[in-house]
């Protein structure tokens, strides 16, 4: 289908914010996505310690006619997310991780030097760290890239909207 790469819907108690299996199926047919981004207990940054619900994710996988996909995916422990791919993850963003990775580029070298001046040289190390912890968390089996599809964001936005409209008034 034409495709919304990472929609995200929740239902539940305020604060459970997981995705509810009861929706999934209608949701993905009527806003013609093809990933759907799942929460099943993970968190954005490193702030806070995520819970995986593996059982969710298995129920989720098991009647989602489209790959899952998961936001918040940094500081979740490594054998967690090989499980989850298991029970059907697709890929998972780790912005965090990443985001990290560049930072504390610049901060060990001017650690090192409280002298040191040279942007381009820290950026460039900057960004091969990144590179560095992306082939890292790869090589854990989890795609933190997918391909860009061609899709009619408005059409697709506008189902969205729509479904969750008729969800929230009935």
């Amino acid at each position: 289908g034409a495709g919304i790469q990472d929609v995200d819907f929740r239902r539940g108690e305020e604060g459970e914010g997981k995705t509810d299996p009861d929706m999934v199926v209608e949701f993905v047919e009527r806003t013609g996505c093809d990933l759907l981004a799942v929460s099943i207990g993970n968190v954005h940054g490193l702030v806070m310690e995520p819970k995986i619900d593996i059982d969710l994710l298995d129920r989720i996988h098991k009647i989602c006619p489209v790959p899952l996909v998961m936001h918040g995916g940094s500081g979740i422990p490594y054998p967690v997310l090989q499980e989850a791919r298991r029970h059907g993850l697709l890929k998972c963003n780790f912005g965090a991780d990443l985001r990290k990775a560049f930072i504390t580029s610049f901060g060990e070298v001017y650690e090192a030097n409280h002298n040191a001046h040279d942007v381009i040289s820290l950026s460039l190390k900057a960004v091969d760290n990144v590179a560095a912890k992306a082939q890292e968390l790869e090589d854990y089996g989890i795609s933190t890239v997918t391909k860009r599809v061609e899709f009619d964001l408005d059409a697709q936005l506008l189902a969205m909207d729509e479904f969750i409209a008729e969800e929230i008034h009935g």
